[in-house]
């Protein structure tokens, strides 16, 4: 069953807004949660991207929709980062959108789809296997939440990482629109899955480190209120 773009398209917005609507009640529920801001930027900034790329010309949605997904994928591992009480690193935030940018003054590189992709899903894996190894050294909290998400993001870096090799080294002599390229539906889709996984994710972990917290608190309080024996 072929599934229309422009439908397709609309509803990863809507789901992945209500995704980042959902980080935002948790976040004003609790502002000490910082994970949830930066998941819900992220989110914003993913729908903005993809909407800018079928809304601006050709030079403008490559520069700018690849510079915003680098970047959202980047709040997405400082979230992961304040879940360990890490701060933000810009630097390292920006840096792949830096080099996105630079990349887009070249001609060659845009009159090449298949380099840009290519090269654009090696940046991308950047915030994602730091995101991952994040993730991976998050040794508190519940294992039931942390093993699927691991091997969710182990699974994207393998088939981004397999589409960028393949972009590079078998690249493809017939181009097409953006919404009529293939795969485009795989696409939408995989973008929708991933950062509903991830959001809804994210919010486990932080109700799970705030019910730790509130049950350390508990204890702490009972000890300290126990009497104190006299001999």
């Amino acid at each position: 069953m072929d599934l229309d773009p422009q439908t397709l398209l609309l509803t990863m917005i809507l789901v992945v807004l209500l995704a980042a609507g959902g980080c935002l009640l948790i976040l004003l529920q609790d502002r000490k949660q910082t994970a949830m801001l930066w998941m819900a930027v992220a989110a914003v900034l993913v729908c903005v991207a993809v909407i800018g790329r079928v809304a601006l010309p050709f030079l403008v949605g490559v520069a700018f929709v690849n510079s915003a997904l680098l970047i959202s994928f980047g709040l997405i591992w400082t979230a992961f980062r304040s879940l360990r009480d890490r701060p933000p690193q810009p630097v390292v935030i920006i840096l792949p959108a830096a080099i996105w940018l630079g990349l887009c003054f070249v001609p060659e590189f845009r009159a090449n789809m298949d380099l840009r992709i290519g090269l654009g899903l090696l940046l991308l894996l950047i915030p994602i296997g730091l995101a991952t190894h994040e993730l991976w050294l998050k040794r508190q909290g519940s294992r039931i939440i942390r093993w699927p998400v691991l091997a969710v993001l182990g699974i994207q870096v393998v088939l981004m990482l397999q589409r960028a090799v393949r972009s590079l080294v078998w690249p493809d002599v017939a181009y097409a629109p953006f919404e009529a390229a293939p795969g485009f539906d795989v696409m939408m889709i995989d973008v929708m899955t991933i950062m509903l996984v991830l959001s809804f994710s994210m919010i486990a972990f932080v109700k799970d480190q705030s019910v730790s917290a509130t049950e350390a608190a508990i204890t702490a309080a009972a000890v300290v209120s126990l009497p104190t024996p006299r001999w």
